[in-house]
């Protein structure tokens, strides 16, 4: 058949594939040119990730989120995430695999490290009672100071094995 990219104006289409792509797949779905769009839409502005504080032994520690709204609870969980991955791997600057946590999460965590009715998901798709649960659960084991408050048991390494 005939390409579409020449049969089509793909500029009229692009806009509204740009947005539908950004609301599946998120802020990195058709970055390019640096993340600016190329045409014309909107530039989007990547929030600076949330900063948590590091106990005497560089672990992160948990703010209290009583009057915390959802999506800054999101960014918490993500900063907590992210640094216990990075510590667990050895790399500042590891990514967290999560597809791969998502598909096998006991092969990266202990269930006492998790709520009872809860699984990790990246932290964008957390609905409002999950993401307070795991911070309070976390908080409450941060609080009694008994054993780490969460810890990743394997990583991915570059080649993808754990």
């Amino acid at each position: 058949g005939d390409s579409f990219m020449k049969t089509k104006d793909w500029e009229d289409i692009e806009p509204v594939w740009q947005e539908y792509a950004q609301e599946q797949f998120g802020e990195c779905a058709g970055a390019r040119d640096g993340g600016r769009q190329v045409k014309g839409g909107r530039k989007r502005i990547r929030k600076p990730p949330f900063k948590l504080e590091m106990d005497g032994d560089g672990m992160p520690l948990l703010p209290d989120i009583t009057e915390t709204k959802l999506e800054e609870k999101k960014a918490i969980v993500r900063a907590f995430l992210t640094s216990h991955y990075r510590i667990c791997s050895g790399s500042d600057k590891a990514v967290v695999p999560w597809s791969a946590i998502i598909q096998s999460q006991d092969d990266f965590v202990e269930r006492k490290y998790l709520p009872e009715d809860v699984d990790l998901k990246e932290p964008s798709k957390l609905q409002n009672w999950d993401t307070t649960a795991l911070l309070n659960f976390w908080y409450a084991r941060q609080d009694t100071g008994e054993g780490p408050t969460f810890e990743f048991k394997a990583w991915k390494n570059k080649d993808g094995d754990m």
